[in-house]
């Protein structure tokens, strides 16, 4: 595989792992694991060598990665109620959820860009 050397900012680094992570959680297929496992160890030594012990990085991708997995947990609820045309009341709370998920994720990815940039 070639290489490709790009300049992330750090939000978007610490997005990228949480992806990862969420992820190798949601896939069932083991050479799929394997593939993911090996991005996220190289994106690991990429990050410590970036960030340091210093920061506050794993903090970051902590919060992050809840809200990202309760984020997919949310919109799998909202498509099971779509395909099942149910658009009652637990639809509009889970909608409501899934928004207000959304704008504290923004949020922090602005925490993360000011306090690590």
């Amino acid at each position: 595989m070639k290489e490709l050397l790009v300049q992330l900012p750090p939000q978007d680094v610490i997005a990228l792992m949480s992806s990862l992570r969420l992820g190798s959680h949601m896939t069932s297929n083991p050479q799929e694991r394997d593939v993911i496992a090996q991005q996220v160890s190289q994106l690991q030594e990429a990050i410590d060598a970036a960030f340091g012990a210093d920061s506050n990085y794993a903090g970051y991708l902590a919060k992050l990665s809840n809200l990202d997995m309760d984020l997919h947990t949310l919109e799998a609820d909202l498509q099971r109620s779509e395909a099942q045309q149910d658009f009652g009341a637990a639809f509009i709370a889970l909608t409501r959820s899934f928004l207000a998920l959304r704008t504290q994720r923004a949020a922090l990815m602005a925490e993360i860009a000011t306090e690590l940039s």
